[in-house]
């Protein structure tokens, strides 16, 4: 299914230079630094501190888990190295292949956390970046540097680790409200102030 899909997108819109450098593009916006300037921009603002502070950790645990851990334990060759059509579509944009891959997009999973982080906060934000996280997943497959299935692979674990971030830190924080006694509190209340955030 994998060369499949990876065959139409060569056939349909060719090995051309433009095709690869907007793939590029569209990648480099899923890269650490530009969710690292997602985080600062949210800290800088009283109303969205929170927010980032959430971001921050869901994207962070995200990207140990995925390219620290799992990367070390699930190991593979690069994708297409023997497949010079695809393969291309890199040198074309005059992107650097890796030497290796686990079976998860690092740049899906990371952006795929972070919007859904966002969503629990501002349901507008959030569904406009998993838009943004499709992208970046999609430039992926263009630039021909990792399978369908492993951006869909990233795709998931960004879902379950910001899933279960958010949880867990309402079930502590519920604890540590009844232990002290203090207001009833949760991550990602749906008032209006937040909404708008």
């Amino acid at each position: 299914m994998d060369y499949a899909i990876l065959r139409w997108i060569t056939q349909t819109f060719g090995e051309t230079k433009f095709l690869a450098v907007l793939a590029k593009i569209v990648s480099f916006l899923g890269s650490k630094w530009v969710i690292l300037a997602g985080v600062a921009l949210l800290l800088c603002f009283k109303k969205t501190r929170r927010v980032g502070f959430y971001v921050m950790i869901a994207a962070g645990a995200t990207w140990v888990f995925n390219d620290l851990i799992l990367k070390n334990i699930v190991k593979r060759a690069r994708p297409f190295d023997e497949h010079y059509g695809l393969r291309r579509m890199c040198e074309l944009a005059g992107a650097k292949l890796p030497d290796g891959y686990s079976f998860a997009s690092g740049h899906s999973a990371v952006t795929m956390a972070f919007a859904v982080a966002v969503m629990f906060f501002s349901r507008k934000f959030g569904i406009a970046l998993i838009g943004w996280s499709g992208l970046v997943g999609l430039s992926r497959i263009g630039l021909c540097v990792h399978y369908p299935t492993d951006v869909f692979a990233g795709w998931i674990i960004g879902v379950i680790l910001a899933v279960g971030l958010h949880f867990a830190t309402n079930f502590a924080l519920k604890i540590i409200n009844s232990k002290w006694g203090k207001k009833d509190e949760k991550v990602g209340n749906s008032n209006e102030e937040r909404t708008q955030n």
